[in-house]
C-alpha cells in the first residue's frame, strides 16, 4: 500500500449500519475501526502547533508501515460549575461527540480517539482537501444543482446534532466541506454542558431516517455507557433529556407537516 495523506470518507459498516459515505478508491482504511486503530497506535512523525482557535491544537502526521495520515490533537480541559449549566471546554467532549454520533449512525464526525502525546488529549483525523464553510461563503462558491439539496440536508442534520450535544461553539470555521460536497463537523470541545433544554429548537427541521430510527430506539443505558467515560454524570442526564426533547420536537413536526417533509433518506 503506497504512502498516503488521507482524504477520508468513512463508513459505519463496522457498527452494522448502512454505509452513507463510500471510501475513496485510494483510502488506506477499509472501515472506521481501521481508522480508529491507526489513530490510536500509529507513530507520530511530525508535530506542529496550529495558529487557530483559542486553545491552539497541534496537527500531527502519523505513520504505520507505509500508511500516513494527519490528525489534530487537542488537550484543552476546562470544566467549571458556573452559571446555570456549568462551563465545558474539553478534549473529552470531542470523544463524546464522535462516540454518540457513531451510536446514532451519524457519520459526519471524523474518527477520534483518546491518545497521550506528552499530555492526554483527543486525536481526530484531519480532513484533507477541505475548505471551511467560512471560506466557501467568502468566495461565493455554491454547490452544483445536483448537490444543493444534499448539502442543505447535511447542514440541517448538523443543526439537530448540535442541539442534541448542546454545542455552544458552532461557527463557520468548524464546518469542513470537501470537494465532493461532503460536510464534516469538527471542534466539539464546548459541548455536553448541563443544560436540559435545547439552545435553539427552531433549528431542528429535518432528520436523516437512519438517525431518526436510532434516536427512537437507542436506550438511555446505551447512550450512558457510550459517553460516560467523557461526560460527567449530571451532564449525561441532561443529554438524555435533550434527546427526549429532540424526539418530541421531530414528532411534532411530523404530525404537522407529514413524515416525508421531515424525515429523509441518506443518498
Amino acid at each position: 500500500m503506497r504512502a498516503a495523506v488521507v482524504t477520508l470518507s468513512l463508513t459505519l459498516a463496522a457498527c452494522g449500519l448502512a454505509q452513507a459515505r463510500p471510501l475513496p478508491p485510494d483510502a488506506p482504511f477499509a472501515t472506521i475501526d481501521e481508522a480508529v486503530e491507526f489513530l490510536a497506535t500509529a507513530e507520530v512523525v511530525e508535530r506542529e502547533e496550529l495558529p487557530m482557535g483559542i486553545n491552539r491544537p497541534d496537527r500531527m502526521r502519523l505513520r504505520a508501515g507505509e500508511v500516513e495520515a494527519r490528525a489534530v490533537f487537542r488537550t484543552v480541559y476546562d470544566h467549571r460549575d458556573v452559571g446555570t449549566w456549568g462551563f465545558v471546554d474539553s478534549y473529552l467532549s470531542e470523544l463524546a461527540a464522535f462516540e454518540l454520533a457513531r451510536l446514532l449512525g451519524y457519520d459526519a464526525i471524523p474518527p477520534t480517539v483518546l491518545r497521550r502525546a506528552g499530555k492526554r488529549g483527543s486525536l481526530q483525523l484531519w480532513i484533507e482537501g477541505a475548505m471551511t464553510e467560512a471560506e466557501r461563503l467568502e468566495k461565493g462558491i455554491e454547490p452544483p444543482p445536483e448537490q444543493a439539496e444534499h448539502f442543505h440536508r447535511q447542514r440541517q442534520m448538523a443543526d439537530l446534532f448540535d442541539q442534541l450535544i448542546a454545542n455552544t461553539d458552532r461557527h463557520m470555521g468548524n464546518f469542513l466541506v470537501t470537494p465532493d460536497w461532503t460536510l464534516w463537523l469538527v471542534d466539539h470541545t464546548r459541548s455536553f454542558d448541563g443544560r436540559r433544554e435545547l439552545r435553539d429548537p427552531d433549528t431542528v427541521q429535518r432528520v436523516e431516517r437512519r438517525v431518526w430510527e436510532r434516536l427512537l430506539t437507542v436506550s438511555d443505558q446505551e447512550i450512558r455507557q457510550r459517553v460516560k467515560p467523557y461526560v460527567k454524570g449530571t451532564h449525561v442526564a441532561s443529554l438524555l433529556e435533550r434527546r427526549r426533547r429532540v424526539v418530541a420536537l421531530v414528532k411534532e413536526r411530523i404530525a404537522a407537516e407529514g413524515e416525508d417533509a421531515v424525515v429523509f433518506a441518506a443518498p
